[in-house]
C-alpha cells in the first residue's frame, strides 16, 4: 500500500509542485532580468525562454541534490524551508484578499482574511525565527557544525521572512489609507466588454 502512496503522492503533489514552481519562477525571473536586458525579458524569445527555464532547474536542482548527498539527511532541512514558503504563499494571498475587501468597501467583512492573516504570520515567523537563530541542534539550521548548505537555507529562509514582512507592511498601510479615507475607494467589479476587432474596422 506504501508503494502505491508513494507514487500517487509523486504524480499529484511533487511533479505538479515542480511543474506550476519551474513556470512561475521562469516568468517571474524573466520579467526581472528584462529590465536589465530587453531582448531576454521578452515572452517570445525562444532563447530567452530555455535560458531562464534552464536557470529556474538548476536551482531547485540544486537542492535535490544537496538533500540527496547531504550526511544530516537533508530532508530534514528541506521540509522545513518548503513548509515555511508554503505558508508564506498562503499569507500572501490573505494579505491581497485583505486589500481588496478594504478596496471593495466590505470593511467589516476584513477580519475574515486579517485574522487568519495574523495567525499565519505569527507562526510561521517565528518558526523561521527558530530555524535561523536557535542554537539547539535538530531546530537551528547554524547549530552544530553548519555546511554551504545550511548557509543556503538560512539565507533563503531569512529572505522569505524579509519579503512576506514587507508585504504585510504594505498591504496594511494600504488598507489603513483607505480605511481611514485618506485613500478613494474603488468597487472592484467585471471588466468593461472590449469592442471586437471588426467593431474596431469599421470605427
Amino acid at each position: 500500500i506504501w508503494y502505491h502512496f508513494a507514487i500517487m503522492f509523486e504524480a499529484l503533489f511533487i511533479l505538479t509542485t515542480i511543474d506550476a514552481g519551474t513556470r512561475v519562477g521562469r516568468f517571474l525571473f524573466q520579467e526581472l532580468v528584462g529590465h536589465v536586458w530587453k531582448p531576454l525579458g521578452r515572452l517570445s524569445s525562444l532563447p530567452g525562454v530555455l535560458l531562464c527555464s534552464a536557470l529556474i532547474v538548476a536551482g531547485w536542482g540544486y537542492f535535490l541534490l544537496a538533500a540527496v548527498a547531504d550526511p544530516k539527511g537533508g530532508v530534514q532541512a528541506l521540509l522545513p524551508l518548503f513548509g515555511i514558503a508554503n505558508q508564506l504563499l498562503a499569507a500572501v494571498a490573505l494579505a491581497v484578499g485583505t486589500v481588496i475587501l478594504a478596496r471593495m468597501g466590505k470593511g467589516r467583512w476584513i477580519w475574515m482574511t486579517a485574522a487568519p492573516l495574523a495567525w499565519l504570520v505569527v507562526i510561521t515567523e517565528s518558526a523561521g525565527w527558530q530555524k535561523v537563530f536557535s542554537s539547539q541542534p535538530g531546530v537551528g539550521l547554524l547549530a552544530g557544525t553548519p555546511n554551504i548548505h545550511d548557509r543556503i537555507n538560512v539565507t533563503l529562509t531569512a529572505l522569505f521572512m524579509t519579503v512576506i514582512l514587507l508585504m504585510v507592511l504594505i498591504c496594511l498601510r494600504e488598507c489603513w489609507m483607505i480605511l481611514s479615507g485618506r485613500r478613494s475607494v474603488h468597487a472592484t467589479g467585471a471588466p468593461d466588454p472590449q469592442p471586437s476587432e471588426a467593431e474596431l474596422r469599421e470605427a
